[in-house]
């Protein structure tokens, strides 16, 4: 005769085979979730008995949610309870608190317990109920301490050999958290990367022959992406900058624009010379997974860049002149050779690689009196001289053939006008190519951190008045490199 307690775990052991095989195909075509998955295995120790928190932390759309569903889909039959509760911060911003815990407790008691329907509203209620009971509970993109408190604010509401897992972009709170560990979330391999794009593109895990035949339309998709970005990826990555206050919003889209790959205690310097606090907000924009900092070099990953240059287009998507920072040189030449520039303008990077001549009046720059950085120089400003040790390691022969090629290139560049206006904002001025014997006489450098004026045709930097250089320079950076006289 077969015992009832036979029966019920031959049910519960199908029941687990067959949650299995559904997490085993939901991770078909989850590209590098294996990796991800060994990852998180090792930081939960399921064999463990302790109450262990583990966070799980990221940029906006790199997979942490994607994560947490696989491990919570694989390991929830083997818990008494679990709970995976999606969108904390979205449903938070809906419905308050007690909603959110009523949901974590109706999930693991199930709907039927009507004690859920009226619980206290302390946390007395989750500890009573769950304390004795092994669960696994998921909570997804927590944004707020005290949502993170009211859902799982002390390890002892739950029993033994539970398991939380918080998917975020804030590390700041996961450290005031004091969580077992944190799984930082990095984007894909390159390989990985490709076999992804493959999958969405084409729906398979390679090319399709139609894809040689469509090559001008690809091409064509893909610069009106470099264009305009995908709005419905740039609504996810967007939250993470509108969290942001004003300064860090600045902060964030300078970098974005103008420092990318730079090194950082420079970087912070010209920050700090434009009445920032750039240590704080630079370490806050870091634990919001928007910059990272590897090797002193502050970086950012090409989509949540893409978002801060199309947030400055955004701004005036008609009339580039009114944007605060302009880095397309479609529309850069078009503001100084229409002289539409204005008061707006903070930022501005002319690509001169890619030109022969160029014609536009000095009095363009009378109405940009708040211009804090002017970049006019050779193709990109990171592989420019000074910047990136990759220059620091050429031998005399290649430095001097790539500064040859540099002036081969030279943009011709006809200023027209008596040059009286530059910015007294100026924080950064690098002009390659400079075109005139001077600066303007009532330009005020006391602001300047940097002054690079290589292949100029500078004779002296101000007529009038000789200035004292060392006045101004003081720690300050100059590079006059293959200036003409």
């Amino acid at each position: 005769m077969i015992h009832e307690s036979e029966v019920i775990n031959e049910i519960v052991s199908k029941i687990r085979s067959e949650l299995v095989d559904v997490s085993s195909s939901y991770m078909e075509g989850l590209v590098g979730i294996d990796s991800c998955l060994q990852d998180m295995v090792s930081l939960l120790h399921l064999e463990s008995d302790d109450v262990r928190i583990i966070g799980v932390w990221g940029m906006a759309g790199i997979g942490k949610t994607t994560i947490a569903e696989v491990v919570y889909q694989r390991f929830c039959t083997e818990f008494e309870g679990c709970c995976f509760l999606s969108n904390v911060k979205e449903f938070s911003q809906k419905s308050d608190l007690i909603d959110l815990k009523r949901e974590l407790i109706s999930e693991i008691l199930g709907e039927a317990n009507h004690n859920t329907r009226n619980f206290h509203r302390g946390n007395n209620f989750i500890e009573k109920a769950l304390c004795s009971k092994q669960v696994l509970i998921v909570l997804d993109d927590v944004n707020h301490g005290q949502k993170l408190e009211a859902l799982a604010g002390n390890r002892e509401w739950f029993g033994p050999g539970s398991r939380i897992i918080i998917t975020t972009r804030e590390k700041r709170l996961l450290i005031e958290k004091d969580v077992d560990a944190i799984y930082e979330v990095e984007e894909l391999k390159g390989d990985q990367s490709l076999v992804l794009f493959w999958q969405h593109a084409f729906r398979q895990a390679h090319p399709t022959k139609d894809f040689v035949q469509d090559q001008k339309e690809w091409d064509s998709e893909l610069g009106k992406l470099k264009r305009i970005p995908n709005k419905e990826i740039q609504d996810v990555l967007r939250t993470s900058f509108d969290a942001l206050d004003d300064d860090q919003k600045d902060i964030f889209l300078d970098i974005a624009c103008f420092y990318k790959g730079q090194d950082k205690d420079y970087i912070t310097k010209i920050l700090k010379s434009c009445d920032f606090s750039p240590e704080i907000e630079i370490s806050i924009l870091t634990e919001k997974s928007l910059i990272t900092i590897s090797n002193n070099k502050l970086h950012m990953h090409d989509l949540i860049q893409e978002m801060g240059w199309e947030i400055g287009r955004q701004e005036s998507i008609k009339d580039p002149g009114k944007r605060s920072r302009l880095l397309v040189n479609e529309d850069v030449i078009r503001v100084l050779t229409t002289n539409t520039g204005t008061e707006a303008v903070e930022g501005m990077v002319l690509n001169l690689s890619t030109l022969k001549e160029l014609h536009f009046s000095v009095n363009v720059f009378k109405k940009m009196n708040k211009l804090r950085v002017l970049r006019i120089c050779f193709g990109d400003h990171e592989k420019l001289w000074g910047y990136n040790d990759w220059y620091k390691n050429l031998d005399s022969r290649c430095r001097c053939n790539y500064w040859n090629r540099k002036l081969d290139a030279r943009c011709k560049l006809h200023l027209s006008g008596d040059f009286k206006f530059l910015s007294n904002n100026l924080r950064y001025l690098c002009w390659h190519g400079y075109p005139l014997k001077s600066l303007p006489s009532n330009f005020h450098p006391e602001k300047l951190v940097e002054l690079d004026m290589c292949f100029s045709w500078l004779e002296q930097l101000w007529e009038g008045k000789k200035w004292v250089l060392s006045c101004y320079f003081t720690e300050k950076t100059i590079h006059f490199k293959n200036t003409i006289k």
